[in-house]
């Protein structure tokens, strides 16, 4: 973004603002059988992750993406459960940076203060 706060500003808020909810739309996804979409969906989340420095959201994102291409084999009588704990893990840093970025960036947040 080359310097240009107010423009990563307004990325961010629209992060926050249009994905913060893409878990709920994903785990939909899953249950339809529509696994491309929610790869791209992750693959999404990935990339605007790394955009935006939101390093632990991009790092999950890409863990679920692979699992998703790749399901991990359960042991015999187990459950793969990887995938569930990094979807899990996902949600939570996908909700803490969007209740983070609006709670300080949001109108009513220090940067809506007159930044």
């Amino acid at each position: 973004m080359r310097g240009d706060l107010q423009r990563l500003r307004n990325f961010l808020l629209r992060f926050a603002a249009e994905h913060g909810q893409d878990l709920l739309s994903l785990h939909t996804e899953l249950q339809q059988g529509e696994r491309e979409a929610a790869q791209r969906r992750l693959h999404t989340l990935k990339g605007l992750g790394g955009m935006l420095g939101l390093t632990r959201v991009q790092h999950l994102a890409q863990a679920a993406e692979q699992q998703l291409k790749h399901p991990p084999v359960p042991p015999p009588g187990g459950e793969a459960a990887d995938t569930q704990a990094v979807l899990q893990a996902l949600q939570q840093a996908l909700e803490a940076s969007c209740q983070s970025i609006l709670q300080r960036l949001g109108p009513h947040g220090p940067a809506g203060a007159g930044n």
